[in-house]
């Protein structure tokens, strides 16, 4: 009787866990929008047209090649019209004025520098939690394991945020992400974005954008 007993209390505990999966995933499809790259020309071959929220997303490329770049323009249009962004920047390479230069607002954008290889996934976490934030930018180089990955999905679909991986290199665990760019400098002064992984279209468009982007060119 006793095992009799427990097998059922476990299958309600299941049962109770799958329902809470399928309530979060009902509500972020209901809620699921996007956030705009910063750039017209780029939303315009993406679903939806820019990040996705309740989503997490890549941003990859070498090193000054851009990739921090191309979710500061979302930051500048985001910020401009009053939205608060934030920026977890474990790679520790951000730079301010240069930010501020694209159209960034300073009071809405909240930088969070944790020790290198320490904690970053967890401030990323927490940050997209709490609903306050359209997006969610985490910086750094290694790649997520299965356990972060998951954190962050969930995270993003409990704050509706829209979080951008940004930077890593190596591929991060399968069906991890929705969304992954790679971003390189143009030698025409501007950034190349080539879709490497999307839901609902098939990837490889390239699309040239030149300096000053859109969002860095507007007033």
């Amino acid at each position: 009787m006793q095992g009799t007993t427990h097998q059922r209390e476990e299958k309600i505990r299941k049962v109770a866990a799958l329902r809470q999966i399928i309530e979060r995933r009902e509500r972020s499809a209901a809620l699921e929008s996007v956030v705009t790259t910063g750039s017209d020309s780029l939303d315009a071959v993406l679903p939806g047209g820019g990040w996705p929220r309740a989503r997490l997303s890549e941003c990859v490329g070498p090193e000054g090649g851009g990739s921090l770049t191309l979710p500061l323009c979302a930051a500048a249009r985001m910020t401009g019209a009053g939205q608060w962004v934030a920026l977890v920047d474990e790679v520790g390479d951000f730079h301010g004025p240069g930010a501020v230069g694209m159209g960034v607002c300073p009071s809405l954008l909240c930088v969070v520098r944790p020790p290198a290889g320490r904690r970053s996934v967890w401030s990323a976490e927490q940050i997209a939690r709490s609903g306050r934030f359209g997006l969610v930018v985490l910086h750094r180089r290694a790649p997520l394991s299965v356990q972060e990955a998951r954190m962050l999905r969930v995270a993003a679909e409990d704050g509706n945020v829209a979080v951008v991986l940004v930077g890593c290199a190596g591929r991060q665990p399968p069906g991890s992400t929705s969304l992954r760019l790679r971003v390189a400098a143009c030698a025409s002064d501007g950034l190349e974005v080539e879709v490497l992984r999307v839901r609902g279209r098939a990837p490889g468009t390239r699309v040239n954008l030149p300096w000053p982007l859109e969002s860095a060119a507007a007033p």
